[in-house]
């Protein structure tokens, strides 16, 4: 039984305190300004070095020449927001940064979780560590009412968004740490009260949050290391993982062997999406040994598509308004680059920070892509403008079920 130190609750005296202290330093006629914990500025606060913006078009201009310049004309091509994030671990293989259905982004500052509710620009703390383990995995569920946390020794909360207070909590069989958490976040469609944890030895653990996170419901078991990434399939029975071992193993609930096996990337997966609007179409993407995206066919385990990014991939996304997949890079590039599905060739590119990118996340109405980095930034980018969604899940008749 783990004690009580573990839980994470929030102390009354913590607020978020939302500070930005203006300053202009010498010889520079623009104000610079920094945001602490969660601070927001709009664009123009943030003072921006010329010479790597110029650097940046130039690199922009040869990506993009012979792209179509309609849907080039709809990105913004600097931040609409930037936070500051302090106390961000440097952690590649973690997964601290959410973007809820109901519009909250929600990050672990190391034994803490902030929420940033980015209708309104506000901010505030939703849940603290009173023990010294440190914050390895965030996921919000039940349509954004709930959240679960993990901590570094597989102490698993499931806090309520509203009150703030713990529901729930529960501790891995091997006490390891959580770096990856799944569930069903579909209004109601299967298994929405089911979460999915993996642990640093490799194992795959279901709960039912309605037996309290007392026991788990399932043990998978593939990986020999970390795993570092855990999507379940929207609309199917179906995980995917990607560990430390550099293997990426699809797998059926229901079911305790895997579906299927990848073992032939050369370094770990982290960045994993499963398609919104085609069904069994898996994107992965890999780090820095390999650093490809690709793209699966997961009912035959087909590589159907690849290309080289020459960049550690640490987050993958489909786009739901358009055929696009949007990556996110660590070393050595730090940018976000678009890529149209099938042809997969790079159409933008944008050096998004001075750091690599640790974590990504993309805004329910699919417009918008957060990006946090090692330097303790957090940037939001709008890549995408707001209109009817050309990909929808009925389109493609979806049946339940495998």
């Amino acid at each position: 039984m783990t004690s009580r130190k573990d839980r994470y609750v929030l102390s009354p005296s913590v607020n978020l305190r939302y500070v930005i202290n203006a300053s202009r330093s010498q010889g520079d006629d623009r104000g610079s300004c920094t945001a602490k914990a969660l601070g927001f500025g709009y664009e123009g606060l943030f003072a921006h070095n010329e010479q790597q913006e110029n650097l940046r078009h130039n690199g922009q201009s040869k990506v993009s020449k012979d792209a179509g310049k309609k849907r080039l004309d709809e990105i913004n091509e600097s931040p609409v927001g930037i936070l500051d994030c302090p106390d961000l671990r440097d952690d590649f293989y973690l997964n601290i940064l959410d973007w809820s259905i109901n519009n909250i982004v929600s990050i672990a500052l190391d034994r803490s979780v902030y929420c940033y509710y980015y209708d309104s620009r506000e901010s505030e703390c939703l849940a603290n560590s009173n023990s010294f383990h440190y914050i390895t995995a965030l996921k919000s569920m039940k349509a954004g009412r709930l959240m679960a946390i993990a901590n570094s020794i597989g102490c698993i909360s499931i806090v309520d968004m509203s009150t703030k207070k713990e529901l729930v909590r529960g501790v891995l069989p091997n006490e390891s740490r959580v770096a990856a958490l799944a569930c069903k976040d579909n209004s109601g469609m299967f298994s929405d009260h089911l979460l999915v944890t993996g642990s640093k030895t490799g194992d795959i653990y279901g709960y039912d949050l309605r037996r309290k996170l007392k026991s788990h419901s399932f043990c998978l078991s593939g990986h020999e290391l970390e795993i570092s990434g855990l999507q379940m399939a929207p609309d199917s029975w179906q995980l995917c993982s990607g560990g430390n071992d550099n293997r990426v193993f699809i797998w059926d609930i229901r079911k305790e062997k895997p579906l299927f096996m990848q073992d032939e990337y050369q370094s770990a997966v982290k960045a994993l999406s499963w398609c919104p609007w085609r069904r069994h179409l898996l994107a992965v993407g890999t780090g820095t040994n390999d650093r490809r995206a690709c793209i699966w066919n997961s009912s035959t385990n087909t590589l159907m598509y690849a290309v080289q990014t020459d960049s550690q991939i640490c987050g993958i996304m489909w786009a739901p308004l358009i055929s696009e997949i949007i990556t996110a890079h660590g070393y050595a590039g730090n940018d976000l680059c678009l890529w149209p599905y099938p042809s997969l060739e790079k159409i933008y590119s944008v050096q998004a920070h001075d750091s690599r990118i640790l974590h990504s996340a993309l805004a329910p109405d699919g417009t918008t892509i957060a990006t946090c980095a090692a330097n303790e930034s957090l940037k939001f980018w709008e890549l995408y403008r707001k209109r009817p969604s050309l990909r929808t899940p009925s389109a493609n008749k979806l049946e339940f079920g495998l």
